[in-house]
């Protein structure tokens, strides 16, 4: 198992960076057609989407080591799962070697195949918006979208924010896994009506649910007791109509 078994072997080989005594370490997936023509990880639109958000919530970027799942391209239309998975494998003991001596708190994984080469699972969705315990590196795992995939769908880019959210207060809670709830009475939710909600170019992003008396909301007799705006995917907003 190595470089030597592995089936991209003669490709260019794309090194880690970052701060070696890093308590987070974020792990992407593998080069794309920039690094490798650059020689460097994590370059272009994807690291503009990493930075910006690391920004936002305050997270500096450079205390931050990068890695990606393997240091080669991994071209995912010319190559099966169990051809992706082959080559994880051979790449793993540089993962090893890093982690091991680095001894991150917290590793985020960018995409499946990074969240598949550190915890060896590799459904994305369920995994989402939540902290695993790795035994095997002694710290915890949190796994989001590939800033790729944000370019390549927009609409992935709420939760892809509200995933560095949750990452930012597991962070400052000292590394530990906490649900706070915030409750508060407002005079008006006339703000979050005009569109002081999350905005991203030219679009707002609002949820509303509706509560009923009873499960058959479509009954002419029913009654509407409440209906939730939802801000961004960390706030929600309840107007209640009627009292119990």
């Amino acid at each position: 198992m190595g470089c030597k078994d592995c089936a991209l072997k003669n490709e260019k080989e794309i090194p880690y960076r970052g701060n070696p005594d890093a308590e987070v370490v974020f792990i992407f997936e593998s080069a794309g057609h920039k690094e490798i023509e650059h020689g460097k990880m994590l370059i272009g639109k994807s690291l503009d989407y990493t930075v910006k958000e690391c920004n936002r919530v305050g997270l500096d970027f450079n205390s931050l080591f990068l890695m990606n799942a393997a240091r080669c391209r991994i071209d995912k239309d010319q190559f099966t799962d169990a051809q992706q998975g082959a080559v994880l494998k051979n790449c793993r003991p540089n993962v090893e070697a890093a982690l091991s001596e680095i001894k991150p708190k917290l590793i985020v994984c960018f995409g499946a195949i990074a969240f598949r080469q550190i915890m060896y699972k590799s459904t994305l969705k369920k995994a989402r918006n939540q902290f695993h315990w790795s035994k095997e590196f002694n710290c915890w795992v949190f796994c989001t979208y590939h800033p790729a995939a944000i370019m390549r769908d927009p609409n992935k880019l709420p939760v892809f924010q509200a995933d560095f959210d949750t990452i930012a207060r597991f962070i400052k809670n000292e590394y530990k896994a906490k649900d706070e709830v915030i409750y508060k009475e407002v005079d008006s939710i006339r703000p979050i009506l005009d569109g002081d909600c999350y905005s991203e170019g030219n679009f707002y992003l609002t949820g509303i649910d509706t509560e009923t008396q009873g499960v058959n909301w479509y009954d002419p007799n029913s009654v509407v007791i409440s209906y939730q705006v939802s801000k961004d995917l960390n706030e929600g907003w309840t107007v209640i109509l009627h009292e119990e």
